[in-house]
């Protein structure tokens, strides 16, 4: 399900979408020059854990050892999407699903997010996000 207010085009929608699931995708892959192109340098994310906050080179860090770790991602989904548009900026509430495989061993993961996209130079860049294992 799909949520938003009319604050954004058809297009727009679109666009943050698939940029939205290429950050997901390009950190599970650790594909590290699709990160640095959707990733500002300020980039933040807050994810569950002992040690939940990440600057870009962390979130590059932990990309890269979940890749050396063998996983892989199986499946990825967020049934529910709700935009909030202010100017440049467009807020993502979010619940997501995604499957990991390690070694033929498979996990499923799902919570909530917030994921916060800001158009510069033409092109949304998710500059952070917070996710919770609440569901």
């Amino acid at each position: 399900m799909i949520v938003d207010h009319g604050t954004l085009t058809d297009a727009e929608r679109a666009d943050l979408l698939a940029r939205r699931e290429a950050v997901w995708r390009a950190w599970f892959a650790h594909d590290r020059n699709a990160l640095l192109e959707l990733l500002p340098p300020e980039a933040v994310a807050g994810d569950p854990g002992p040690d939940p906050w990440a600057n870009r080179d962390e979130i590059l860090r932990r990309s890269a050892a979940f890749v050396a770790s063998g996983a892989k991602l199986v499946s990825l989904d967020f049934p529910t999407t709700t935009f909030q548009r202010y100017g440049e900026v467009v807020i993502l509430y979010v619940t997501y699903r995604f499957e990991i495989d390690v070694g033929g061993e498979r996990s499923v993961f799902a919570g909530r997010g917030t994921e916060v996209f800001v158009r510069a130079d033409g092109a949304w860049r998710n500059t952070s996000w917070h996710l919770d294992t609440g569901m």
